[in-house]
């Protein structure tokens, strides 16, 4: 019985030690040679295809071919949560636009304001002038103190002819002397004629 152990024994070590082993050096061979061939290509027959490379633009990966049929970043980065595949880097993420910018003047890829600025501005106001960079002022009605038509509607002020004593009771206010104009309906006897005014 260990006699037959013996022989099994030696005929299990002489067949592994007559199997070929790989010399070290075609092993670097073999090594060198994939990292010198680093395209796309290489890098993605390397990868299994049963799942996305995240490299590869989403939804243009193709599994059957282990292929990218749309754009390829090398640098691509996961974390990024607003990655342009077009020029291959993440574009700065904005929480939202700037308040001082006028709404629409935004710029969402370089996160700032391509347009009118206004450092002023006031968010209390709800009728915010971005041209001029002040709150347009809303009035219910004209001062009467000013004459019609020289009401500014934008600033709510008077920007003509201002009468401190004007008389609404008056049908024929003078706005040039700030006086009420009398109608007449005859001269008066005493005044010289032709200085009756």
């Amino acid at each position: 019985m260990k006699l037959n152990l013996i022989v099994l024994f030696l005929f299990i070590f002489s067949f592994a030690a007559s199997s070929p082993v790989a010399e070290p050096d075609e092993l670097d061979g073999e090594e060198g040679l994939y990292e010198r061939d680093s395209s796309p290509e290489h890098v993605q027959r390397d990868h299994k295809c049963n799942q996305q490379e995240s490299r590869c633009e989403p939804g243009h990966w193709n599994s059957n071919s282990c292929k990218c049929n749309g754009k390829w970043c090398d640098q691509f980065d996961p974390h990024c949560n607003n990655w342009s595949w077009n020029q291959c880097k993440c574009i700065k993420k904005c929480d939202g636009p700037d308040r001082h910018c006028k709404p629409g003047d935004w710029d969402w890829n370089s996160c700032r304001c391509k347009g009118r600025w206004c450092d002023n501005y006031d968010s209390n106001c709800k009728t915010w002038n971005w041209d001029r960079c002040q709150c347009k002022k809303v009035c219910n009605e004209a001062d009467r103190h000013c004459k019609p038509g020289d009401w500014d509607w934008n600033s709510c002020r008077c920007k003509g002819r201002w009468c401190d004593n004007y008389d609404s009771n008056c049908k024929t206010w003078n706005w040039d002397r700030c006086q009420c104009k009398k109608v007449c309906h005859q001269a008066d006897p005493h005044c010289k004629p032709g200085d009756w005014d």
